[in-house]
């Protein structure tokens, strides 16, 4: 596939090519399956620095909006691994904290409190077992979880809880992670 941009040139339209490359759609050896697909373009600028250790803060925030659906938050997560696994970046020398709070907490609940609530389990659970063995460190907002109602034997294993999500963004920035968007 090539991608193409038009530019104007002596007055009328003409497509140059911007790249050349084939591009694979869909999974391939991706280390997060089944979700956060992402897509190998090696001629594209900005590619992962390998000079570079990344550590990143997602900040988890919005539900899925369907119980059926997997958190966007977490395939935030999960294609940002698979982005970089892509590209050749050495996952060891990446470090990724993600904090849930507010709207997204239902996410994190345990395949039996999911049931109970939504008569289904829990479709975030294959997805935080992967991400927590990719050496995600997930934590949940104290604080939420009380608001809600829950307590901890609800909260999906793979879950650490933490005073609060004020408490983790501020100390991870601190810490020097960035900030990624939801």
């Amino acid at each position: 596939m090539c991608y193409t941009q038009n530019r104007e040139e002596e007055g009328r339209g003409e497509h140059f090519p911007l790249m050349q490359m084939e591009i694979e759609w869909g999974f391939g050896g991706m280390m997060i399956r089944k979700y956060g697909q992402s897509h190998p373009l090696p001629g594209a600028a900005v590619q992962p620095d390998p000079n570079l250790d990344y550590k990143l803060l997602f900040n988890i925030i919005k539900e899925a909006g369907d119980p059926n659906k997997v958190s966007p938050g977490f395939n935030h997560v999960a294609r940002t691994i698979n982005v970089f696994e892509g590209a050749g970046y050495p996952l060891e020398r990446m470090q990724i904290v993600a904090v849930v709070h507010g709207k997204a907490i239902d996410s994190v609940l345990n395949d039996e409190q999911y049931r109970k609530k939504y008569s289904q389990s829990n479709p975030n659970t294959d997805l935080l077992r992967q991400l927590s063995q990719a050496g995600v460190e997930v934590y949940l907002c104290g604080q939420s979880m009380i608001e809600h109602q829950y307590d901890q034997s609800m909260i999906s294993s793979d879950i650490t809880l933490a005073l609060s999500a004020l408490t983790v963004l501020s100390t991870y920035q601190l810490r020097g992670y960035a900030l990624m968007p939801d």
